[in-house]
């Protein structure tokens, strides 16, 4: 085909004949839109549909979720928003934390975000203070690994981090005393 017949084909610029152009133009345009706006955590991961215990450990990795106990609850990983960890062959004047993004979610209902902190937060007065707090107890976060190395990225499909949903604390009662004495 010559540059005439090219052009009808659609192949050599803009074709005024054309109301909708080809077929793969508009998936191809919503695909790489999709891929500008939305943020990059890793790749999908299936939810994990064994539940796991409360009260014990387990792992997720970014994008995956788990079904707590025989519960309702589930709860899911979406970011690693901070690591300022201490990387190995490294000398550093602080150890550095990890802050995740997280959410908890009761059924088919909406998702609560948590933000979870290691070491945890030492004071109620730091940002994340109860920020991890589930129907079911706070939610911990124990580990993430791999641990930082100097020099060497970590991919996000990388991370695995290791939690606990801890069972909520009892109630505080008054310890008996209805009144004060004057």
């Amino acid at each position: 085909m010559h540059g005439s017949g090219l052009r009808r084909a659609g192949w050599l610029g803009p074709s005024r004949r054309r109301p909708l152009g080809s077929a793969l133009e508009l998936p191809l345009a919503l695909a790489l839109t999709l891929c500008a706006i939305l943020p990059w955590t890793g790749p999908a991961r299936a939810a994990t549909n064994t539940p796991v215990p409360a009260g014990q450990t387990f792992e997720l990795r970014l994008g995956q979720s788990a079904r707590v106990g025989h519960t309702p609850l589930r709860v899911g990983v979406v970011a690693v928003t901070e690591d300022s960890r201490c990387p190995h062959g490294a000398q550093c004047v602080r150890a550095g934390g990890v802050t995740v993004q997280a959410w908890w979610q009761q059924g088919r209902g909406p998702r609560h975000p948590l933000v979870l902190s290691l070491p945890p937060p030492a004071t109620a007065n730091h940002p994340a203070a109860g920020r991890d707090r589930t129907p079911e107890g706070p939610l911990r976060l124990l580990a993430l690994s791999p641990e930082p190395v100097l020099g060497h990225a970590v991919a996000p499909s990388a991370r695995v981090l290791t939690l606990r949903l801890d069972p909520p604390a009892p109630a505080a009662t008054g310890g008996g005393v209805d009144s004060v004495e004057q």
